[in-house]
C-alpha cells in the first residue's frame, strides 16, 4: 500500500483516481510518504476522538502539499481524482430522488402505505406487550426499518409482503387488535410491485458493497444490469402503481 500511494503522489501522473473508505487513510499513508508518521501516529487518536464527537478536524492543507515539495524537490503536485461512492449515490436515487416524484396518485398511494407501516413498526419496538401481541399473531416479529440505511426500508417492507402472502388472516386480526386500518387492495399492490421493483437496486447494492472479490471494474456491469432489468419491468404488466418509480429510478441513475 506504501508503494501505491509512492506512486500516486512522488511520480507524476500515475494514479488517475483513488478510492478510500475513510479520509483518515488517506492522510496517515500521505505523511508515511512524506516521512511524517510518527507526527501522524500522535495525533490518530485526536481524529478518532474528534469523530466520535461529532467534531470537525481542520487541515492545513497548504502546508500538507508544501511539505510534499520539500521532500520531492519539485514544485508540481499531482493528486488523484476524487470519485463519489456509487454506493452512495444509489442510496441517493432510492430514497432522496423518489421523494422528487411528482406524480400525485402514486405519492398518495406511497405516502398512505408508509404512514400504516410507520405505526405497526412503530407499535413493535414502543412497547414489549405489543411485540407479545405481534408474536403470538404471526409467531414472528417484523423487520424494522433503520433510517440511515435505505434498504433496511425495503427488507421490512418485504417482510410485510410476505407475511400478507402466508399469513393475511393473522395479520387482519393483528393490526385490527393494535387499531390500524388494514391495507387496500391497491395498497397490497403497491407493496408487492414496490419489493418487485427495488429487488433490483438491492441486488445492485449488495454486489457493490460485497466485503470481498469487488473492485471497481463491477461498478459498470453492475449498474447496465441494474438498468436493464428496470426496463424489463417498465414492460411487465403486472406492474401498474411503480411505474412512476420505474422511472424515477432510471432517470436518476442515469443523471448522477
Amino acid at each position: 500500500m506504501d508503494q501505491i500511494f509512492a506512486n500516486a503522489f512522488v511520480k507524476e501522473v500515475k494514479t488517475h483516481h483513488l478510492c478510500t473508505i475513510h479520509v483518515v487513510n488517506l492522510i496517515i499513508f500521505y505523511f508515511a510518504i512524506i516521512g511524517a508518521t510518527s507526527q501522524l501516529s500522535d495525533d490518530h487518536d485526536d481524529f478518532s476522538d474528534a469523530e466520535s464527537d461529532d467534531d470537525m478536524i481542520f487541515i492545513d492543507l497548504g502546508e500538507i502539499l508544501d511539505s510534499r515539495s520539500r521532500f520531492t524537490g519539485s514544485r508540481q503536485v499531482t493528486l488523484p481524482v476524487h470519485r463519489r461512492c456509487a454506493c452512495h449515490l444509489l442510496n441517493l436515487v432510492s430514497k432522496v430522488d423518489v421523494e422528487k416524484i411528482t406524480d400525485g396518485s402514486f405519492n398518495d398511494l406511497r405516502m398512505n402505505v408508509e404512514d400504516k407501516l410507520d405505526i405497526l413498526w412503530n407499535k413493535q419496538s414502543s412497547s414489549s406487550n405489543n411485540s407479545d401481541t405481534i408474536k403470538r399473531h404471526l409467531g414472528q416479529l417484523f423487520v424494522l426499518k433503520n433510517d440511515t440505511r435505505w434498504n433496511t426500508r425495503y427488507y421490512a417492507t418485504a417482510c410485510v409482503v410476505r407475511l400478507i402472502r402466508k399469513k393475511e388472516k393473522a395479520l387482519r386480526k393483528l393490526m385490527e387488535e393494535l387499531k390500524i386500518p388494514y391495507f387496500s387492495p391497491s395498497e397490497e399492490q403497491y407493496m408487492k410491485e414496490y419489493v418487485k421493483v427495488m429487488r433490483c437496486v438491492v441486488d445492485a447494492l449488495d454486489i457493490l458493497q460485497g466485503e470481498k472479490n469487488v473492485g471497481l471494474g463491477f461498478l459498470l456491469p453492475t449498474l447496465t444490469v441494474l438498468k436493464s432489468n428496470l426496463q424489463l419491468l417498465q414492460d411487465d404488466p403486472s406492474v401498474v402503481h411503480c411505474q412512476p418509480l420505474i422511472a424515477s429510478l432510471l432517470t436518476s441513475i442515469n443523471i448522477r
